[in-house]
């Protein structure tokens, strides 16, 4: 009597237009199983679709509650969702099957139709976010080559199939940062630093992190969090206190102050603006501070993401080690930004990986080639921040992978100076600029003569210091010449003529 019943409500909803006595949560699904225990008149073994998630609160006294509609062999039934066990779910055969399953079994289409946050709420979360990507603008890294490898990842993995409370798609910003960052923010900013980039070395583990975070975001973790820390009064004040403290960018500071460790060939963000825009304050306010529980929800769906799209799921756990390695390398155990603590960090590995915590996975030659020069101008970065082993360590990456150019030598020449001052050290320099001039036969890189002048005066060698110094200033006024400079160049060139005069000055006397 029950089926019968069961069947005829069915019937009913497929065929009554006029009928308002279930709500769908899900709209039209095809996710394929089998059953694995008898349901119904249906052995266990039986090939099943689940077609539709709904409520039927308001179906009078039979089967109240959520219900899936299930077809079996081109008839349909009513399956309570406490069922839902009794089926086992088939590998997935597109990117729409995947992500169905996944909101099935995370009981997300439950939760998008109860979740009720307050429209205030949610315009003043947007208006932060908007307001604080407006001002990323100053530490942005604006490579279109990166931001296109890492938007292309995100598409790879998550296309237009993910749904969350938010209009649109996640949107990559790459920043200027030598710590290796990966956040959401509520909105679907998605912020990468050029420090991740160079702490991992596979695409594979970039497409991991990517996959964690967003899957932080598919489960509105920030949102909830931002709710229950009830922080949003005085947001004016809050963002005040960040933006004011924000300074200038270091070419700035170069042409005003003369500071020599800018490098020509690169604009970087000075490190207080880095730090001011990117710390805890601003990564808890936005709800960042995940709980154990919610990186594990969000770990879990990033594996089996990462399974579906042909990456080793054990790819997460190689990146977050290396993440690991970085803060453990800089002496950093506490105010890790989105990690809160090295502890934390480490915790999180170890419950990823379990007692056999595999090796952490190689590098590739091809990442290697799409990320070469975000490893430079990181190196660069840490070079500007006064960490110079780290910059050294970033460029023997691009040493060791054959992906050294001009640039990759003269920081690392500036580094080692930094550093160290005897013979050999010294020597070992003079051969870094050689290699530096041969890589730039084609771009001339203006800073080698510079470096080599340096180089010549520490080793009192004031000989070859004029002549390099002479050779630096010909090399300016013919770069003067022969194209139209723009007012900051023209003024950086100036400054560098004047500079060498008088140092040529200074070493004749």
């Amino acid at each position: 009597m029950k089926r019968i019943l069961s069947f005829c409500l069915v019937i009913l909803l497929a065929t009554t237009g006029a009928f308002a006595k279930y709500r769908s949560l899900s709209g039209e699904i095809s996710v394929k199983g089998s059953l694995n225990e008898t349901f119904e008149k249906w052995p266990s073994g039986t090939k099943v679709t689940i077609q539709r998630l709904v409520d039927m609160s308001d179906a009078g006294t039979y089967q109240r509650g959520l219900h899936y509609i299930l077809n079996v062999d081109g008839q349909q039934y009513l399956m309570p969702a406490e069922k839902i066990h009794i089926i086992d779910l088939a590998k997935p055969g597109s990117d729409a099957e995947f992500w169905q399953q996944a909101f099935l079994k995370n009981h997300l289409y439950e939760y998008w139709d109860d979740v009720n946050y307050s429209t205030q709420l949610l315009r003043e979360v947007d208006a932060e976010c908007y307001d604080y990507l407006e001002n990323l603008r100053g530490i942005l890294y604006e490579d279109a080559y990166a931001t296109t490898l890492a938007q292309g990842l995100l598409a790879k993995l998550c296309s237009d199939q993910i749904r969350t409370r938010q209009n649109g798609n996640l949107q990559i910003h790459l920043i200027q940062s030598p710590e290796p960052l990966a956040f959401t923010l509520p909105n679907g900013g998605f912020i990468l630093s050029t420090g991740l980039f160079c702490a991992l070395d596979s695409e594979e583990e970039l497409a991991a992190i990517i996959a964690s975070e967003a899957a932080h975001f598919l489960f509105d973790h920030q949102i909830k969090n931002i709710r229950r820390a009830e922080i949003r009064a005085k947001r004016a004040s809050f963002w005040a206190d960040v933006f004011s403290s924000v300074s200038q960018s270091l070419t700035y500071d170069y042409y005003a102050t003369g500071d020599d460790r800018y490098l020509g060939t690169s604009l970087i963000a000075d490190m207080g603006t880095i730090i001011s825009l990117v710390c805890l304050p601003v990564i808890n306010r936005f709800g960042l501070n995940y709980s154990e529980k919610q990186d594990a929800e969000a770990d879990r769906l990033a594996r089996e993401l990462l399974t579906y799209k042909r990456y080793r799921p054990e790819a997460l756990v190689s990146a977050l080690q290396k993440i690991s390695d970085y803060y453990a390398r800089c002496g950093q155990d506490e105010g890790i930004l989105r990690y809160q603590s090295l502890e934390n960090l480490n915790k999180r590995i170890e419950t990823l990986a379990g007692k056999n915590k595999p090796a952490p996975l190689p590098g590739t030659i091809r990442y290697g080639k799409q990320t070469y020069d975000i490893v430079n101008f990181n190196a660069a970065l840490n070079y500007s921040g006064g960490m110079y082993q780290e910059a050294i360590r970033l460029l023997e990456k691009n040493i060791t992978n054959n992906r050294a150019d001009s640039e990759t030598y003269l920081i690392r020449t500036q580094a080692e100076m930094a550093i160290y001052n005897n013979e050999e050290a010294n020597e070992r320099c003079l051969a870094w600029l050689d290699k530096a001039e041969q890589l730039s036969a084609h771009r001339p890189n203006l800073n080698i003569d510079k470096q080599r002048a340096l180089l010549f005066i520490r080793m009192d060698r004031i000989a070859q210091a004029t002549e390099a110094l002479n050779s630096y200033i010909d090399k300016l006024t013919q770069y003067q010449q022969q194209q139209p400079a723009a007012e900051e160049e023209r003024m950086w060139i100036e400054k560098e003529i004047n500079w060498s005069l008088l140092t040529l000055e200074k070493i004749s006397r």
